[in-house]
């Protein structure tokens, strides 16, 4: 099995090639590629293997070079997680020992690796999150049967109060979402993404049919949203945002579930809610309450000199948060702006 190193923007019929395996994940299309690359100038290095013109084995990395944090890769940034595609584990450890050789060749720090397949004996994890899955092949009737008390009355709640819910794919919907993004952001000590970002997530993959803004509107105005990414059977929950002065509506609740239905009635098999850090309770309660299945993501980091897997000193951000929860929306955005680029 040879092994080579691709970029799916110069790769005809990618995303086709990706579908024809039956493994499907949002995060290695040519459009999340596309994001990545036109926002932050990552450079794709993809290594692959293919059998009779049919793709067998997919590691996706993007090489990040920063005068801040290095050069190293990861697979891929601002991706929750990215799973390798692979016929046998040991067509996976010869895709892993090919990216370690090309690594030291092109000078590598290490090289992240966002999944549990790359779990071994010797793989220590930098750091396990938690994920959550909703099974969407249940009929209605069942997924709301599984859905925990309170989402049940916050849903039957914002309907009552006249919350209603739109989906949307077109720009002006985005820019509005992005409000709401800041917002979100600034309650929770973390720098909003540029919004050049958002921009090219409209265009490459809003536009394109690979995601849908779902947002709850109260008296015409905005007042919840979240934005979706699909591919495949399979569909993920990437961002949410909301407007807190309007709590009491539960908005956050009824597009979820309106998400929820959308996708079902469409076929999809799989909602994946996305990653959560396993001290966030609160976070990781919420997801449980919509009948999601719970598993862990461990993230490994694989020194490229020695070959050794690394684990992450704790560390507590939350004093940084709150300082950063005091800041104007404006000097947050500026941030973003800088920072994301060092830090995919």
């Amino acid at each position: 099995m040879a092994i080579r190193l691709i970029d799916p923007l110069d790769t005809p019929g990618w995303d086709q090639s990706l579908l024809d395996t039956g493994d499907w994940a949002f995060f290695h299309t040519a459009a999340w590629a596309s994001v990545l690359v036109e926002t932050y100038g990552y450079k794709p290095v993809y290594f692959v293997s293919f059998e009779h013109d049919k793709l067998t084995a997919v590691v996706p990395t993007m090489q990040v070079t920063s005068i801040l944090t290095g050069k190293r890769a990861v697979a891929l940034p601002f991706s929750d997680w990215c799973q390798p595609h692979y016929s046998t584990p040991d067509q996976l450890e010869k895709v892993k020992r090919e990216a370690l050789r090309y690594g030291k060749y092109a000078a590598w720090k290490y090289i992240e690796w966002r999944h549990s397949a790359f779990a071994t004996q010797e793989s220590v994890p930098w750091r396990i999150y938690v994920t959550h899955d909703i099974d969407l092949k249940r009929s209605e009737k069942d997924l709301l049967g599984a859905l925990g008390p309170s989402r049940q009355r916050n849903i039957k709640k914002a309907i009552r109060e006249g919350v209603s819910v739109e989906f949307s794919t077109s720009t002006d919907c985005l820019q509005i979402f992005y409000r709401l993004h800041c917002l979100t952001r600034k309650r929770h000590g973390v720098p909003p993404q540029p919004f050049a970002f958002f921009k090219n997530i409209a265009r490459l993959i809003l536009a394109t049919g690979y995601g849908i803004i779902v947002a709850a509107w109260y008296h015409h105005r905005m007042i919840a949203a979240s934005i979706f990414f699909h591919f495949g059977e399979n569909v993920i929950f990437k961002y949410g945002a909301s407007d807190r002065s309007y709590q009491e509506l539960r908005a956050n609740d009824l597009v979820m579930w309106e998400a929820i239905r959308w996708y079902r009635d469409r076929g999809y098999s799989k909602l994946n809610l996305g990653r959560t850090d396993p001290l966030n309770l609160g976070l990781i309660r919420f997801k449980r309450d919509w009948g999601a299945d719970e598993r862990p993501l461990p993230y490994f980091r694989c020194d490229v000199p020695t070959g050794q897997f690394k684990r992450q000193v704790f560390s507590n951000n939350r004093a940084i948060q709150r300082f950063l929860s005091l800041l104007p929306i404006s000097f947050l955005r500026a941030l973003g702006s800088f920072a994301y680029r060092h830090l995919g």
